[in-house]
């Protein structure tokens, strides 16, 4: 686990400040009332501190001057208490600004709506204050841009989160704006810059030669001099759609914009896989339902095709009366048919004679052709052994009114070919297929077979012709009224008859999903190499990387830990290979000294001997690091198979937890230097993190039972070596993370709940934030005052961070949670919590369908 049980502090400096200036959250909407009492104005008189001092005077809180005693840090939690004794004001000297700046902090006035203020005795215009940003910090990529029409709804939900959260004083000191943090911000919060993005922070590998994730171009259209290439970047439930354009013929190219059915940002995790379009329509259809409509290739709004549980969708055509998608479920065929690509009929058992399935489909004009399978009884075998079975062919059917009527239709044979039709494409005046051929010449001892392929001709999808034999081709691959275009052994063949073909490029080592011609007779293929996506113009394949937001680096903060010096150490991976991050002040994050290989760091720990990383390695092999001061980071060897997953450092030593061929796997280590392994721990059961406490260690994760369920699971132990499995929580899914405080533990689950226990992990209660039945748990984190637990709020594509404290993981307050990567457009999520110092640092990442850029996050711990 990334934070341990934090030193117990708690000044009396700070007191006086925070009852004055704080707000109980039960008081909150009647602050917001009274919100334009916030602002003091004060005279112009002597200098800016004087001013500022008198200011501070005015609101009867005690100006932190140079005279303090001590630095100001977090105290207990903040609960509206009695007043305290009034503190006088103390002058600030001139000649001390630089101290008073601490505690104060100068922020710059944006234009626009703003918060309302706190107490203050007259009314006073609106003002916004945001955090100056840093000069030093590079360029961040653009967060997602919102829409006008999910504007008014996003707006009304933060008016609504406002009237819950406590507000900040505002003092105004001769024309300089001073933020007074109040409510759960205590002490020296205004000088923390809280929420920002924070890719400047965590840099990718410079010397990388891969971006790290896998990307897929499923499929690409072409309708003029427009194409448009369709797929995703990720895997699972994390995709992220993309739609690149061409408006130029494949000249250049440029990430289109997607919105969600109500103009927001869309939910991650949908693949479009068919795309088509012309005459001003486009349309695209993905997996479980998903579909996108667009009007001009540049802007995709999805939308939702009907679907059954077993339905595939195997083609879509653009015809001139819309859209034709043909697929499967289960043993028979399925159509579906749209006007305009936003709305959808689906027909199941369409009357199409004879089909069984279809698995491709093309338009010209409003005749469509479906390629698919029939089913029929045929016999098999001789005499006694004659039996009868079903067997499935191939076969084509027509529809000459954009899909509502079909009959069979067949292509003949002709200069010699054999075989069933395939490679049905539309292309210039009507349709081609393509069927392999071959011819016997030369006498009987000097024979010798000649292969090649036949191409056939429609104009209207009824009468075929033979029209010309040519080379082998592997599969006659795409085509438009501007020309054909087929694959043979990795090189791309062009036509613009389907007479004469000419090489058009090399795209071996390419897997190749699409294939078009745009205005031009030029080919455009779109799949991917490896694990990158893959498109190629007349063969030269494109360089992604230039275009804004095409292509992205891998790179994820998996953990975070505070050590000795005030040093921060983050851990994860970035490009494919495993990454640190480290820092000793807050914006001076870079990136650690040392080869750290191919995988990705899950967790990293600090105790009396130094720093330890943990992850999976390349091939399955447990990954370990350790440093003795966070910065330089060298290779450590723990025996095993599998992945190493969390680190904890207590008075026993170092221990590291994960799963080593099936089994739940432990490690310990007294100086970071050698590693034991621990013994009989149970098979079936894996360990996916550790926390330290006063007895030990405690440890959880899963187990899988008979019946292949996976079930939480949760050991102790004293020395980090003997582990004894606990009774775990039921009904919860596996643990995946824990923190103690005292001998208090709470967990949380793959469920998105949390359960915690006040006997060190030997019994279990779920526990939740009182009203948070929508919040999902990602992050926890021990204090001094007890826990502080991060989760996500809303629906995927528009979620939001909430964050919540408690004393002892039962009872939970919500703290104030908002700003740069916490709300707004998008997916905002916190992965590690710890705690620094007097503070609550986090890591998380604020997503959209353009990528995902991290955030981090600072505030006093409350």
């Amino acid at each position: 686990m990334t934070a341990r049980t934090p030193e117990l502090s708690d000044p009396q400096g700070s007191r006086e400040i925070r009852r004055r200036l704080t707000f109980d959250t039960a008081r909150a909407a009647d602050a917001a009332a009274r919100t334009t009492d916030a602002v003091v104005r004060a005279t112009p008189a002597g200098s800016s501190w004087q001013q500022a001092d008198q200011a501070w005077s005015k609101a009867d809180v005690p100006w932190p001057g140079a005279a303090a005693a001590a630095p100001a840090v977090p105290a207990k939690s903040a609960k509206l208490a009695k007043p305290a004794k009034k503190a006088k004001p103390k002058p600030v000297k001139q000649a001390q600004p630089a101290k008073a700046s601490k505690a104060v902090k100068t922020v710059k006035a944006k234009p626009g709506p703003a918060k309302p203020a706190a107490t203050a005795p007259k009314a006073a215009k609106p003002s916004a204050a945001p955090r100056a940003a840093a000069s030093a910090k590079p360029a961040t990529p653009a967060r997602p841009v919102e829409s006008a029409e999910a504007a008014p709804a996003r707006r009304k939900r933060r008016v609504g989160r406002a009237a819950a959260v406590t507000v900040a004083a505002v003092v105004v000191v001769g024309g300089g704006v001073y933020a007074v943090t109040g409510g759960e911000e205590e002490g020296r919060a205004a000088a923390i810059p809280g929420a920002e993005l924070a890719d400047g922070f965590f840099a990718v590998d410079p010397a990388a030669t891969t971006d790290g994730r896998v990307q897929d171009l499923a499929a690409v259209a072409a309708a003029g001099p427009t194409v448009v290439a369709a797929g995703a970047e990720g895997t699972e439930a994390a995709a992220r759609a993309q739609f690149l354009v061409s408006a130029d013929a494949g000249r250049t190219w440029r990430l289109a914009s997607i919105r969600a059915a109500d103009g927001g940002e869309p939910a991650p995790g949908d693949r479009p896989r068919h795309v088509a379009g012309g005459q001003g329509a486009w349309a695209a259809l993905g997996d479980g339902g998903a579909a996108w409509s667009s009007g001009d290739a540049r802007t995709w709004t999805r939308a939702t095709i009907p679907v059954q549980p077993k339905d595939e969708v195997t083609g879509l055509a653009r015809a001139a009366s819309g859209f034709v998608a043909v697929g499967r479920t289960g043993d028979h065929a399925v159509l579906w048919t749209s006007v305009d690509g936003r709305s959808w009929q689906r027909l199941e058992r369409p009357r199409v004679p004879g089909v069984v399935a279809f698995d491709r489909v093309v338009a010209s004009g409003d005749t469509v052709l479906a390629r698919g399978e029939i089913s029929r009884t045929a016999t098999k075998g001789k005499g006694a052994k004659k039996r009868r079975t079903t067997v499935r062919e191939p076969a084509l059917w027509r529809s000459a009114d954009g899909g509502r009527t079909w009959a069979r239709a067949y292509v003949p044979h002709g200069q010699g070919s054999y075989g069933a039709a395939s490679g049905l494409v539309t292309g210039p005046g009507g349709f081609f297929a393509i069927r392999a051929g071959k011819r016997v010449t030369g006498p009987k001892k000097k024979r010798r077979t000649e292969r090649f392929t036949v191409v056939f001709h429609s104009p209207d999808g009824s009468s075929w012709t033979a029209l010309a034999r040519t080379g082998v081709l592997d599969r006659l691959a795409g085509g438009s009224a501007a020309g054909l275009a087929a694959l043979a052994g990795g090189r791309l063949m062009r036509s613009t008859d389907g007479r004469a073909w000419q090489p058009a490029g090399d795209v071996r080592g390419a897997a190749a999903n699409g294939v078009t011609v745009a205005d031009g007779g030029v080919p455009v293929v779109a799949g991917h190499r490896g694990d990158d996506p893959f498109l190629a113009v007349s063969g030269q394949a494109v360089d992604l990387r230039p275009v804004a937001g095409a292509v992205q680096p891998e790179r994820s903060v998996a953990a975070i830990a505070s050590g000795a010096a005030g040093r921060l150490v983050a851990v994860g991976g970035t490009n494919g290979g495993a990454a640190v991050w480290t820092t000793a002040t807050p914006d001076g994050w870079a990136r650690a000294q040392g080869t750290f290989g191919k995988g990705a760091l899950s967790d990293v720990a600090s105790g009396g001997a130094g720093w330890v990383a943990v992850g999976r390695g390349d091939r399955d092999r447990p990954l370990a690091l350790t440093s003795a001061d966070g910065t330089a980071w060298r290779p450590a060897t723990i025996a095993g198979d599998g992945s190493l997953m969390a680190a904890a450092a207590g008075a026993g030593g170092y221990v590291v937890v994960g799963a080593s061929r099936g089994s739940a796997a432990a490690w310990r280590s007294a100086d970071l230097r050698t590693w034991t392994p621990a013994a009989g721990l149970d098979r079936r059961m894996w360990m996916r993190d550790v926390t330290a406490t006063p007895a030990g260690y405690a440890a959880v994760g899963g187990s899988m039972d008979g019946k292949g369920t996976a079930r939480a699971a949760v050991w102790t132990s004293a020395d980090g070596l003997k582990w004894t499995v606990r009774r775990a929580p039921e009904g919860t899914g596996v643990l995946t993370d824990v923190a103690a405080n005292g001998a208090r533990l709470v967990a949380l689950t793959t469920a998105g709940g949390a359960v915690v226990s006040a006997d060190g992990g030997l019994t279990w209660q779920t526990t939740a934030p009182a009203g948070a039945a929508a919040t999902g748990a990602t992050a926890v984190v021990s204090t001094a005052r007890g826990f502080v637990l991060a989760g996500v709020t809303g629906e995927p594509g528009g979620r939001d961070v909430t964050v919540w404290s408690s004393p002892d993981g039962a009872a939970w307050t919500r703290v104030p949670a908002t700003g740069t990567g916490l709300d707004g457009p998008g997916d905002q999520r916190i992965n590690v919590l710890t705690t620094h110092a007097t503070e609550i640092v986090a890591v998380g990442v604020t997503a959209g369908h353009r990528g995902e850029t991290p955030t981090l996050w600072r505030r006093m711990a409350p």
